[in-house]
């Protein structure tokens, strides 16, 4: 995800005048706009470095200050696909979220929570901002925005459509994968378990689901994410493309739908191949059956959680604390207690590729983003 983290209070800013680009594109000064995301900034005036979520500190002797309010949504991200191998260029607009953060969330790009330090990169994340922007009165509570996001991208059903085709006399497949991501289930995890625990290679064989962890296996309970999801896939074959009509008889399209065996989606971000052939060559992939004798149709999706869900996020013990230096003086701890409400938060897209294996260079595909139908918690 790509989050604003702030925006100056006024163009006359230090950072703003120090990141403006002359008429050749190039910054007044990138090292003093390198100055504000130094960690342990403190109040002096000579500290370079984020001093709180809303205020940094660049250059020395002294010191200039920047002060922050939230972003506007002035972002606008894209992305896009490309394979040397394939020749297959495609991609689309990002999902947009208006209004996310209403505080501003600037943090330093040079330590994180391994280092005790609750300013850091780690933060902001898709739950909001540093867990101490609520010990600052002139910032506030920024953290809890996760609930706001299930609500927005809670979905009950996907659809799209689907493709395993071949065209023998351009000697050319037609392929789809689709991909079904749900965003921000780390913010689901005690991740000081899990990464401790060698989750950062992608799985955790201390964390375990609540209620399974074990004192004699050495397992904690520290995983309350939505994944694994249960996928249950209708399948249907588009055979309005060729059927043929017998005089005096009804025609029914589309067929009745083949009900596929429910998949497990274990992964924040998961492939589904519908094709002989993958079109994002993802290292792993779910494979789902369609009807006999069926080229390409639609499918719709619907997705049911895993039990016992909730956030986790920081619990600290401020009898330490020194609101001049925000970084230091502060037993932090994770705690998965706050309800996760809603249902899984998830987008996606079909990548479609026509392929032509004796001619790679003529290959072309497109994006095409699922449909959906919200889930009523969301409206």
């Amino acid at each position: 995800e790509i989050i604003s983290m702030g925006s100056p209070l006024t163009e006359t800013a230090p950072i703003a005048v120090s990141a403006l680009h002359d008429d050749e594109g190039v910054p007044a000064d990138c090292g003093l706009v390198r100055d504000n995301f130094f960690a342990n900034g403190d109040s002096t005036s000579t500290s370079k470095g984020v001093i709180n979520s809303a205020l940094t500190h660049q250059g020395a002797s002294p010191a200039k200050a920047s002060e922050y309010e939230a972003s506007p949504d002035s972002l606008k991200v894209s992305y896009f696909i490309k394979s040397d191998e394939t020749g297959v260029e495609f991609g689309d607009n990002a999902v947009h979220i208006a209004g996310f953060l209403d505080t501003p969330a600037m943090t330093n790009q040079q330590t994180g929570i391994f280092s005790e330090d609750l300013q850091g990169f780690d933060y902001p994340d898709l739950n909001g901002g540093s867990p101490l922007d609520e010990l600052n009165p002139d910032i506030g509570p920024s953290r809890g925005k996760y609930n706001d996001l299930r609500a927005i991208l809670a979905a009950t059903t996907l659809i799209n459509d689907w493709s395993n085709n071949s065209v023998e006399a351009l000697g050319a497949t037609v392929d789809t994968d689709w991909v079904v991501t749900f965003p921000g289930q780390y913010v689901m995890l005690d991740l000081a378990t899990y990464l401790l625990g060698g989750g950062i290679a992608g799985t955790s064989d201390v964390c375990v689901r609540d209620g399974e962890g074990d004192v004699e296996d050495g397992t904690v309970d520290c995983d309350y994410r939505d994944i694994p999801v249960t996928a249950t896939f209708n399948v249907y074959d588009r055979e309005e493309q060729g059927i043929i009509i017998e005089e005096g008889e009804l025609v029914v399209s589309p067929s009745p739908p083949v009900t596929v065996p429910p998949e497990a989606l274990k992964d924040e971000v998961n492939v589904i191949q519908w094709g002989d052939a993958p079109v994002l060559n993802a290292p792993t992939s779910v494979s789902v059956s369609t009807p006999d004798g069926a080229k390409f149709g639609w499918a719709s999706l619907s997705t049911e959680s895993s039990d016992d869900l909730a956030l986790c996020d920081i619990v600290w013990d401020l009898s330490g604390f020194d609101p001049d230096a925000p970084n230091k003086g502060i037993v932090a701890d994770y705690e998965c207690s706050i309800e996760a409400t809603g249902s899984v938060p998830v987008v996606g897209f079909a990548a479609w590729q026509r392929a032509f294996a004796a001619n790679p260079g003529s290959n072309y595909g497109r994006i095409v983003d699922h449909s959906r139908t919200q889930a009523s918690a969301s409206m």
